[in-house]
C-alpha cells in the first residue's frame, strides 16, 4: 500500500495545456491530490480527485487481474473532465486500485447456462491446443473464429469512453491524406482487411489497436514524427497488432476460456460485452507481441516501397526522450513505455536490409496530415 505522505511522479495532462507536464500526486482520505504550479484551477497549485470519480480509459495502463504486475496506469476523473493523469510506480497501482471503486468493478455476464459454456470451454481449449500444433497459439485460433461483428462491436465499445474525452480529428484534407496512408500499408499487408484508422486529439504520445481492426493514433505521434515515413512505420506496427490478432487473442486470455467461448458462439450479451470491452482497455502486450508486430511493420513498409529507415529514427527519438525523462526522475508516459527498449527495436529496424522506396505520402499530403486536428 502507499506510504502516508508519500509522493509519486506522474505527468500531468488537460484540455486547456498545450503538453503534459511532470507533477507529484499522494494520496489523502479525501482523495488524490495533484502537485504542480502550472495547474490551472481554482485551488491553486493542488488538485484533488475524489476516489469515487477515477477511472481507467486507457489501453495498455493496468491489469485489474494483477496489479502487482502492471508498470503503468493512466487515470481520468469523472470530477475533473479532459485531464488525464499517467503514472509508472507498481506500488502506486496496487494502492489506488485499493483506494478507487471504479478500478475494481468488473461487469458480471449472464448466470445462464455455465455447465454448457464450461464444457465447451474445454472442446475449445482441446481444438485451440490442436490447432496450435500447426502454428497457431490457441488464443489466437479461437480469435480467428469471433464474428466480425461481434469483434468491432466490441473494439467500439472499448473506445467509446476515450472518443469522448479525446475528439477524433476532422479536418477534411487530413483525413484524405490519412486514407492514402492506409490504402498504401493496406494493399500491401495482402490481406483483405478494413483497417479503420483515425487520430484523436491528445496530447500523449500513443498508438494503440483495438478488436475489429480499429487503430488509433494520437496528434502527438504526428507532432513528433520528422517524415510521413515515421508514421507510416508506426501504423505498420499497429496494423501488425491486428492482423496477428494480439487484442482478440490478448482479450480471450483475459476473459477466461468459458466466457471466451461464449463471445465466439456469438452469445455475448450487453454485460458481456461490456466486460470484453473493459478488459481490451486494460491489456497489456507482451514482449513477443510487440516484436512480431514490429516484423509485420518491416514486412508491410517494404512491400509497400517505403524506407524503414526513418521507423528506426522513431525508436531513437523516443529514446532520447526516455534518456531525458530518466534524468528528471520520470518515465515517459505512453504506450511504448510497455514495449522492448527503444534502441533494441531501433537495431533490428536498422539490420532490414535497404530496398528501392519512395517517400510513404507526397509533401502536400504529408502538411496535410500534420493538421489533422486543425
Amino acid at each position: 500500500m502507499a506510504k502516508a505522505g508519500h509522493l509519486y511522479d506522474a505527468f500531468y495532462a488537460s484540455s486547456t495545456m498545450s503538453e503534459a507536464v511532470g507533477v507529484k500526486v499522494r494520496f489523502e482520505a479525501r482523495g488524490l491530490v495533484i502537485e504542480h504550479a502550472g495547474i490551472e484551477h481554482a485551488g491553486g497549485e493542488r488538485e484533488t480527485w475524489p476516489y469515487a470519480g477515477i477511472v481507467t480509459r486507457s489501453p495498455g495502463s493496468l491489469n485489474t487481474a494483477s496489479p502487482h504486475t502492471a508498470s503503468q496506469i493512466v487515470l481520468s476523473s469523472e470530477t475533473h473532465a479532459g485531464a488525464t493523469l499517467s503514472v509508472t510506480n507498481a506500488e502506486f497501482i496496487r494502492s489506488i486500485v485499493q483506494a478507487a471503486p471504479g478500478l475494481r468493478r468488473t461487469p458480471v455476464g449472464p448466470s445462464w447456462m455455465p455447465m454448457v459454456v464450461a464444457s465447451l470451454a474445454v472442446v475449445a481449449l482441446i481444438g485451440g491446443l490442436i490447432w496450435g500444433l500447426v502454428g497457431l497459439f490457441p488464443y489466437k485460433a479461437v480469435a480467428r473464429r469471433i464474428p466480425d461483428d461481434t469483434r468491432i462491436k466490441i473494439g467500439e465499445l472499448a473506445l467509446a469512453d476515450i472518443l469522448r474525452e479525446h475528439k477524433p480529428c476532422e479536418n477534411a484534407a487530413g483525413k484524405a491524406a490519412l486514407g492514402l496512408l492506409v490504402d498504401r500499408l493496406a494493399k500491401a499487408s495482402g490481406t483483405n482487411i478494413k483497417f479503420k484508422v483515425q487520430v484523436i486529439d491528445w496530447k500523449l504520445l500513443n498508438a494503440f489497436t483495438v478488436m475489429g481492426n480499429q487503430i488509433v493514433l494520437t496528434n502527438e505521434i504526428l507532432r513528433v514524427a520528422s517524415s510521413p515515413d515515421e508514421v507510416a512505420g508506426v501504423l505498420g506496427h499497429e496494423m501488425g497488432h491486428a492482423i496477428e490478432l494480439h487484442a482478440e487473442a490478448g482479450a480471450l486470455r483475459a476473459l477466461g476460456t468459458a466466457l471466451g467461448v461464449q463471445v465466439f458462439l456469438g452469445g455475448w450479451t450487453p454485460d458481456i460485452a461490456a466486460q470484453a470491452a473493459s478488459q481490451l482497455l486494460l491489456l497489456q502486450h507482451g514482449r513477443a507481441n510487440e516484436l512480431e508486430a514490429d516484423d509485420v511493420a518491416l514486412g508491410l513498409l517494404e512491400a509497400a516501397k517505403i524506407s524503414a529507415a526513418p521507423f528506426a529514427g522513431f525508436f531513437e527519438k523516443l529514446s532520447k526522450e526516455e534518456d531525458k525523462q530518466a534524468g528528471k526522475g520520470l518515465k515517459i508516459p505512453d504506450v511504448f513505455s510497455t514495449h522492448p527498449p527503444s534502441p533494441e527495436r531501433a537495431r533490428r529496424v536498422k539490420a532490414k536490409a535497404s530496398y528501392p522506396a519512395t517517400p510513404a505520402l507526397e509533401p502536400g499530403d504529408w502538411a496535410a496530415l500534420k493538421k489533422i486536428c486543425s
